[in-house]
């Protein structure tokens, strides 16, 4: 059975949930929605931007970088019925332009600022390797003054080791005494002097093109855009996935874009014989594709970029009695992907 979806973007309301009772009884009666051969089939978790206004507002332009003024846009996203935005911690709403994903305001815009001290309000000793289990440290670049007045102000960076990275909001900073705070829970091995880390989601840190920040308060979405954003096709993500099946037997997905959503684009949950053929995945907050148990379930032929995690993730069989599950992934072409989780 083949259902053909024609030409087209299709922004989904919410997730294309298929369960048992959606796909085929055996390999004969198999079930395959397939994109229309030849034509461009989008399905996409978010939503479209088509009203952009320079930013006039005198209270937002003074919080602005003075190089980045009269180049910044704002769009309203409550005005089109958005109200949930995530976190910037991980799952958030996200901004694509032209089919690639823009990116939280940062600072600095490449690298990473240190760790100079530490207040050791509760010690810890990793096998001789010392830091403080508190996330309250010392910092030495003048520029972090400047996000005390900051709405929703979060860090990123790897605190203790090399391999371990974490997101913060920050809870606190002290300008005279150069000290940031971040809010709990705090990371899992503590902070350690020379560790280095970033500031992001700061609208005073807009100074690039292609950086963008939103403030959730107002629902309203700040960007500077690499080209003429009124003549591109803007888009945020607003769905978790794209499409998830449970249970899903003799089911194909074939032929078409999936993109846009803030989490993984497609999940299989113990699925027999589904298969993702052909596809583009792309332009998401983690995983391309992930397949958790079941039997005999593959993606074949896809490309997959612009995701914020991995490509595809396969968790199948049994480990305890060795049984394969003889899930695949293959003739796949993965590439810039790790966006945001990067170990």
């Amino acid at each position: 059975i083949i259902v053909e979806i024609r030409e087209g973007t299709y922004e989904l309301q919410g997730v294309f949930e298929l369960d048992a009772v959606d796909g085929g009884a055996d390999a004969q009666s198999r079930i395959a929605y397939v994109g229309q051969k030849g034509k461009e089939v989008r399905l996409s978790g978010g939503k479209s931007l088509t009203k952009w206004d320079l930013v006039t507002d005198e209270a937002v332009l003074k919080n602005l970088n003075a190089d980045a003024r009269g180049k910044i846009y704002q769009s309203n996203l409550a005005a089109i019925g958005i109200s949930d935005f995530g976190s910037p911690g991980g799952g958030g709403i996200e901004l694509f332009l032209n089919n690639k994903p823009m990116w939280l305001s940062r600072y600095p815009n490449k690298g990473f600022v240190k760790i100079t001290g530490l207040l050791n309000e509760d010690p810890v000793d990793i096998r001789g390797t010392k830091g403080d289990k508190v996330g309250k440290f010392n910092y030495e670049d003048q520029r972090i003054n400047e996000w005390k007045s900051e709405k929703d102000a979060w860090v990123s960076g790897y605190w203790f080791w090399d391999w371990a990275e974490q997101r913060h909001k920050v809870s606190g900073i002290d300008t005279e005494k150069k000290i940031m705070e971040v809010a709990p829970p705090y990371h899992t091995y503590g902070y350690r002097l020379g560790q280095w880390f970033y500031g992001f989601n700061l609208l005073s840190e807009i100074d690039e093109p292609g950086e963008y920040y939103v403030d959730r308060e107002e629902g309203m979405l700040y960007f500077y855009p690499p080209s003429d954003v009124r003549k591109g096709h803007a888009f945020v993500s607003v769905n978790r996935n794209i499409i998830s099946m449970n249970k899903v037997s003799f089911l194909t997905i074939q032929g078409m874009i999936l993109e846009g959503c803030r989490e993984t684009v497609v999940k299989m949950e113990d699925c027999n014989q589904a298969l993702i053929v052909g596809c583009t995945v792309r332009n998401a907050g983690d995983e391309g594709v992930v397949i958790n148990g079941g039997m005999r379930n593959g993606v074949a032929g896809c490309d997959i970029y612009g995701t914020g995690s991995g490509g595809i993730k396969i968790n199948a069989g049994d480990r305890s009695t060795l049984t394969p599950a003889e899930c695949f992934a293959d003739n796949n072409n993965i590439h810039d992907v790790a966006r945001i989780k990067r170990v």
